[in-house]
């Protein structure tokens, strides 16, 4: 076996050494500077978005009671004009049917008279 020697680099300075401790340091408390920045970020989107939510049920509660209203209100709407549509009916069959009548009691007194008109004239 043969003898070596080995050569170490010679220990570095302790200014160097705490630089170093100090920049880690630093970038440590950074990072936990960030995270509770992001941290108070989260927990102000959390109420905005619980706000939204509250503001969207609530617009569709007020959506469902407008359209269950105007439903409503249509429907009632339809039941008045079948009712009026129904008695217009009704007003047009009687009217049909005393021009009916009427124009047969025409017929048959113009029958009468033509009828009385021929008796006289072959008389």
């Amino acid at each position: 076996m043969s003898d070596t020697i080995q050569n170490f680099p010679p220990p570095s300075d302790s200014g160097a050494s705490s630089l170093k401790t100090a920049v880690l340091v630093g970038a440590v408390i950074a990072m936990l500077a960030a995270n509770v920045y992001l941290y108070m970020q989260v927990d102000v989107l959390k109420t905005e978005i619980a706000k939204i939510r509250e503001s969207i049920a609530t617009e569709v509660t007020n959506l469902r009671e407008n359209s269950t209203a105007t439903s409503a209100t249509h429907r009632k709407s339809i039941e008045t004009l079948k009712s009026e549509l129904e008695a217009a009916r009704r007003t047009a069959a009687t009217a049909a049917s005393h021009a009916k009548s009427e124009a047969e009691s025409h017929a048959d007194q113009i029958a009468k008279q033509l009828a009385a008109e021929q008796k006289r004239q072959e008389q």
